[in-house]
């Protein structure tokens, strides 16, 4: 930020991105019910990935 702050310290930071992921997991949500309701699938797998940037890890 041009004030030198860090943008996670602000309320209204904040509260955009709890918007942003929120509308995003509904949008994915939707995505599987079509797929659900349109394929009817046998069996359903899903992942919850994290791909944490490599350099912070505890090793390096």
């Amino acid at each position: 930020m041009r004030s030198g702050h860090n943008p996670r310290n602000s309320a209204r930071y904040r509260r955009l991105v709890t918007r942003v992921r929120g509308m995003l997991r509904s949008r994915i949500n939707a995505a599987l019910n079509r797929l659900v309701a349109v394929r009817k699938p046998a069996v359903l797998r899903i992942e919850r990935l994290d791909f944490p940037p490599p350099h912070l890890s505890r090793g390096a």
